[in-house]
């Protein structure tokens, strides 16, 4: 990835720090939009829940 002649010897080193954070912060992303998506869910749940009680108040209602 990085020629220590041309970047240096630390090169190498500063490349697999990089893609490692890198690498972390692409699994905080991924776990942080998968919470999102169970959030997501159980809020269209509770919507679908209260639409459901809201329907039953008015048909009993009428």
């Amino acid at each position: 990835m990085s020629d220590p002649a041309v970047f240096g010897e630390y090169a190498g080193d500063a490349a697999k720090a990089f893609w490692q954070a890198w690498q972390d912060e692409l699994q905080v992303n991924i776990d942080a939009l998968s919470d999102l998506g169970g959030k997501v869910h159980t809020t269209a749940a509770n919507y679908s829940s209260a639409d459901h009680g809201v329907r039953q108040q008015y048909q009993q209602g009428a």
